[in-house]
């Protein structure tokens, strides 16, 4: 299974990436809204994104949203250390979600997005 990281913080990406890749994951980790963009393609299983890239230029929802409306199929997780900064529209795209507790938890909410 391969899996988009789009995550800003490097340190975080890193360990994030780490962490699903001995778990077995493909991971393609990116930093930017333009770079998760580019790396997209039918072999993505499912995009991990942060909600707040820090760019001011899109926030993963959106990214996600513009890969949907690009005809791309796969499941979805948004990760956030608050879920309520995603409007109802934007939390409603997503096949899970993740609020910034521990990995176990990311796991999880990784697998209901296979489902």
């Amino acid at each position: 299974m391969k899996i988009l990281l789009l995550k800003d913080d490097m340190d975080c990406r890193v360990v994030i990436s780490e962490i699903l890749s001995a778990q077995g994951y493909s991971v393609i980790a990116v930093g930017t809204p333009e770079e998760a963009l580019k790396a997209i393609d039918d072999t993505i299983d499912i995009v991990l994104t942060d909600f707040d890239l820090g760019t001011g230029v899109m926030t993963g929802p959106e990214v996600v949203q513009n890969m949907i409306n690009n005809g791309y199929i796969f499941g979805k997780v948004l990760m956030s250390g608050d879920l309520r900064q995603a409007s109802k529209e934007q939390r409603a795209i997503f096949d899970s979600k993740f609020q910034k507790k521990g990995f176990e938890e990311l796991l999880i909410a990784i697998k209901k997005a296979t489902l």
